[in-house]
This record gives structure tokens, C-alpha cells and sequence, in this order.
């Protein structure tokens, strides 16, 4: 038996003649009652029912079920990519306003209004970990990353997230140029740049109604960048690239004066947003960043250099190895399971004592000697270590945690005991995932990631919108281990810590091709016969890192000229 009801969305009222139960699905929908992966299972004239109710994409039915901040001109940003670009847009706002949430929710639209079922997702190696986790975190969407590129995991239905140095390998380029998606995403779009590329070219073949394409710097080397990115997303918008030099290219200079601006501007502008942080009025408190270098114990100092010589003598897989030393570098206790297992120690060998947890109980002594008020967030990557820092603190102080494959109401509850009576929580990185805790000031890295954007994430939960008030960071790390060096490459010579979020994403895109910058590192580390060698190693990595960050400071001028 169907009824008249008047059913509200965002602004629009409109009366429908629906049965009961089909009702309270709408009424469930529209209040965010209903989870967002049950959405996808509704019926075809579900869909239609919303499409008839939304004139256009005026309103974004998505945002009553998305976790984000939700600031107008990522909005907007979405409703114009959706509605007058028709879902092929490059996503071009300044470093650190947030591309990848405006496709989230692009993504999440097209997905409830049932416009794209099967996305691919094209990331650089460093970035895969931390897109399916804001997927899942703030758009409650689940994801598969591509590990093995096996034809079963390309043919995948639903999302599948990619590396672009695996997807441009030839064989892989040519299972994925087989299939037909609904929306792909390209991050890091200005490594294709070049047309003579495999990336270039594998994206040219890809087929998909939907296409985004997102990039802080969409000039890079010439104007001939930005005519590359736009012929992939709509082939014939700048005509062809002879004519496109004459029109727009001053000459003489290899790209890198324009003329006729304002007509240029104009053609860009139909398949092209950029907000910049003068025109969002956006800006964050400062951060100060410190690495202090513990001095261990000669006992821990003997502990971890004996067990790097023996993972390395040991034919053991490569990700154990790397793992393990990973471990060692947190604390001592921290490997002793694997260490055990792998018949490196036996049951009843003396471990040191760390001196980094002592370093730390003194820094938070300080703190609040100064303060006694201020919170402080202790991150470290394992969860051996999570359990030594809790054991240790517990007896001491009221904290709090979080801690992988933990319920979500006790996460919840955690948080709100670290914002209202605990002055410590001690996270292992499931906390910095999608986790706003502006309300604290002090942040310490326990231990060291081996990929750096691991980093970035840890200090967004403290350092973003919101955030007051200065934030302090502490890097610990002990002296002659891998981190050590790690930290000298990230914190003196890059000045990561001083980085606008978003910048180390691009910088670490430029010199990976092949292989992530962990895995770069735990090549060095493997091929290195003393700790000296490493070092050595690693000064090469160095100074590519630091070119890509002179190279895209050069950029930004060309950038003004275009984009201003």
C-alpha cells in the first residue's frame, strides 16, 4: 500500500508516492542511519528516487555519510568536477588543502548514486597504505590494494588501489587497458607529464567514463606539462600540440613564457580547479620540530649491532629481515618474538634496557613541570613496543591508548578519557588514521617509520584546521641505527618537519619509479657492510631529494604566472 510522503534531502522537499518500508529506507539514507556499504545493495529504483529528487549536483547526497571536515570549497569543488566538468577533472589545489578528499567525495557520489561501481585508484608506491585508509576511515569505503598483480587482483570488482610502477609494467598495462571502469583516479598526475612515458601512456589506453586527475604542481618543467595532463582528460581541448605552441608559447623559451593568458586561462578552467590557501583563507599555527639522538647503553648498543650482522648473514626472506630490523630500532623487547622464532636468540637470553623509554620519562616530566595541563601523543609503529611504553607509564601516570584491532566504541572512549581526564596517550599508527586530536599539543615519535609519510599522518591528527596552538614534535631515535640516518636525511637536509603537508608526497614522488622509498632504503641497508657504507649510500638518496625539492621550489614561480 503506497502513501504520500514528503521527503527531505539538503533542500529539497519533494512528495512521492512510496510504500512504508521504502519510506524508512529514504528516511534511513537521508539521516546517515543506514551504513554506507549497504547503499550499493539497494535497488535500481532507489537510486532513481534520489536522482529525481537531487536537480543535478546542487546538493551532494554524501556528505550525511562521510567523517570529514567539511569545508565549502572542497564542496564545491566536488559539485563542479560532477556537474559542469561531467565527472573529468583535474583536481589542482595547492599542496595541503586536500585533492584527495574532494575525490573521496566525488568517489562517494558517484558511488550512492550508483554512476561508478568498479574504480581503479593510481597511486605512488609510498601513498597506497594511506589511501585505503582514508577511504575506509572517512568515507567508509573498503578498498583491496594491488600487491602481486596477479590477473585476479586487476580483474577485481568494486576498488582496487595500484601503484604506478607496477600498473605501467607492460604486462599489467595490458590487463588493465582490457577492462572498462567507472572512475579513475590518478594521484601524483604530474608524473605523467611526459607523453614519451609508460605511465602516460598506460593511462592514454585506460577506458572510463569518469577520470581525475590530481596534482598540486600541473606545471612542472613547461607549458607543455599542463597540455599533456589535459589531452589525457579531454583529448582536443588545446587543440593539437603544434598549434597549442603558437597560440600560447612565447618563443624562444622552451615553455616557460606564455602569451595570450587570459584566453589560455579560460580553456583550462573547463576541465581544471585549483584553490589556493589566499583564496580559502586557510592557514595553521606553527610547528616545532626536534630530533634527539639517544645514546644507548654499550649493552644495547652491542644487542642491536650483532643482530643487524646476523639478519644479514641469515638467508632469510627479505621482509622478515627488513621487519625485524625495523623492530630492533623501536626497542630491544620489541623483536623478541621474531627474534625467537627465528632461532636468532634463545628463551633465557639478557636483554638490555631501552634508554629511550628513560629519555622519554624525563621529556614528559619536563612538559609538564612547564605545564602541568598539556596532553602529549606517543606514536610507535608496533605493537610489542605499544605494550612496553603502557606497561611502563601505566604505573605512573592516567593514561590513555589506542592500539590496533581495537573496538571502535573503546578507541572512542579512549579518546575521550585522553581529551577530558589522561594527559598521556600512548597510539600505535591506527591512531593516526582519520583521528582529529587538535585539542593536544605535544607530539613524540617513539619510533622512526621507514616510509615518511607515515610521519605526515601521525602529525595531521595534531597539526591541521583547528589546531590553536603551537605544535611541539619530538623524534627519538637511538645512535648507529638505521633511523638515525633515516632522520638526518628527513629532518636536517629536507626539513621534512617544516613542510607544508602534502609537499613530502611530491618530493618522494620524484625519485620513486620502480620501488617506494622504503623499500629504496631497505635495499641500501641490505647492501651495506657496515654501518659507514650505509651511510654513504644513503647520502645519494639525499641529494636526489634534495634537487626534486629545488626543482619543485622552481616550479611554483612558473606556476604564479599561469595559475595566478
Amino acid at each position: 500500500m503506497s502513501i504520500q510522503q514528503e521527503i527531505t534531502i539538503g533542500k529539497n522537499k519533494r512528495k512521492l508516492n512510496v510504500s512504508n518500508s521504502f519510506h524508512s529506507k529514504l528516511v534511513a539514507i537521508s539521516s546517515g542511519k543506514i551504513c554506507p556499504d549497504s547503499l550499493l545493495s539497494l535497488d535500481t529504483a532507489m537510486n532513481a528516487v534520489f536522482l529525481k529528487m537531487v536537480a543535478g549536483f546542487d546538493e551532494l547526497l554524501c556528505l550525511s555519510l562521510v567523517q570529514i571536515e567539511k569545508l565549502d570549497y572542497q564542496t564545491d569543488t566536488a559539485r563542479r568536477a560532477l556537474g559542469r566538468m561531467k565527472g573529468r577533472a583535474i583536481l589542482a589545489d595547492e599542496v595541503g588543502l586536500g585533492k584527495s578528499i574532494e575525490a573521496g567525495l566525488i568517489l562517494k557520489e558517484t558511488m550512492i548514486r550508483s554512476m561508478a561501481k568498479n574504480v581503479l585508484i593510481l597511486t605512488p608506491p609510498s601513498l597506497l597504505s594511506q589511501w585505503q585508509e582514508e577511504l575506509e576511515s572517512k568515507f567508509f569505503i573498503p578498498s583491496h590494494i594491488v600487491r602481486s598483480g596477479t590477473t585476479e587482483e586487476w580483474q577485481k570488482l568494486g576498488i582496487i588501489i595500484a601503484s604506478t610502477a607496477m600498473a605501467k609494467r607492460c604486462s599489467h598495462a595490458e590487463l588493465l587497458s582490457e577492462r572498462m571502469f567507472d572512475l579513475i583516479i590518478v594521484d601524483e598526475a604530474h608524473h605523467m607529464k611526459n607523453r614519451n612515458t609508460l605511465l602516460w601512456t598506460l593511462v592514454s589506453r585506460l577506458k572510463s567514463k569518469y577520470l581525475l586527475l590530481l596534482t598540486a604542481t600541473p606545471v612542472q618543467n613547461s607549458i607543455d606539462d599542463l597540455f599533456n595532463l589535459i589531452t589525457l582528460l579531454k583529448p582536443g581541448q588545446l587543440s593539437t600540440a603544434q598549434e597549442f605552441k603558437t597560440r600560447f608559447v612565447e618563443k624562444g623559451t622552451h615553455g616557460l613564457s606564455v602569451r595570450n593568458v587570459s584566453e589560455l586561462k579560460n580553456l583550462v578552467s573547463d576541465v581544471m580547479i585549483r584553490n589556493t590557501r589566499a583564496e580559502t583563507g586557510l592557514e595553521l599555527p606553527p610547528r616545532q620540530a626536534r630530533t634527539t639522538i639517544v645514546t644507548p647503553k654499550d649493552a644495547e648498543q652491542i644487542f642491536y649491532a650483532d643482530i643487524s650482522k646476523t639478519l644479514k648473514k641469515r638467508n632469510l626472506n627479505r621482509m622478515t629481515t627488513l621487519t625485524t630490523q625495523r623492530m630492533m630500532g623501536s626497542l630491544p623487547t620489541t623483536a623478541l618474538p621474531l627474534l625467537k622464532k627465528l632461532g636468532i636468540i634463545t628463551e633465557n637470553t639478557d636483554l638490555p634496557s631501552a634508554s629511550k623509554i628513560g629519555f622519554l620519562e624525563k621529556y614528559i616530566d619536563h612538559v609538564w613541570n612547564k605545564n602541568p595541563g598539556e596532553k602529549i601523543l606517543v606514536f610507535t609503529q608496533f605493537i610489542e613496543t605499544h605494550r612496553a611504553l603502557v606497561l611502563h607509564f601505566n604505573s605512573i601516570f592516567k593514561i590513555a591508548q589506542i592500539v590496533s584491532g581495537q573496538d571502535q566504541r573503546f578507541r572512542d572512549q579512549e579518546i575521550v578519557k585522553f581529551q577530558q581526564s589522561a594527559r598521556l596517550m600512548i597510539s600505535t599508527d591506527a591512531g593516526s588514521e582519520g583521528r582529529n586530536l587538535q585539542f593536544c599539543h605535544h607530539l613524540v615519535n617513539f619510533d622512526i617509520p621507514w616510509n615518511p609519510m607515515r610521519l605526515e599522518q601521525r602529525m595531521g591528527r595534531l597539526h591541521r584546521f583547528g589546531q590553536k596552538d603551537t605544535v611541539t614534535i619530538l623524534n627519538l631515535c637511538s645512535q648507529g641505527s638505521v633511523e638515525e640516518v633515516l632522520l638526518d636525511l628527513l629532518d636536517r637536509k629536507l626539513n621534512l618537519f617544516e613542510l607544508v603537508v602534502g609537499e613530502l608526497s611530491t618530493i618522494l614522488g620524484e625519485i620513486e619509479d620502480e620501488k617506494s622509498f622504503e623499500e629504496q632504503l631497505g635495499d641500501l641497508w641490505l647492501k651495506s657492510e657496515s654501518f659507514d657504507s650505509f651511510r654513504e649510500k644513503m647520502a645519494n638518496i639525499s641529494a636526489e631529494l634534495l634537487c626534486a625539492k629545488n626543482r619543485i621550489e622552481k616550479i611554483q614561480q612558473l606556476d604564479e604566472v599561469v595559475f595566478s
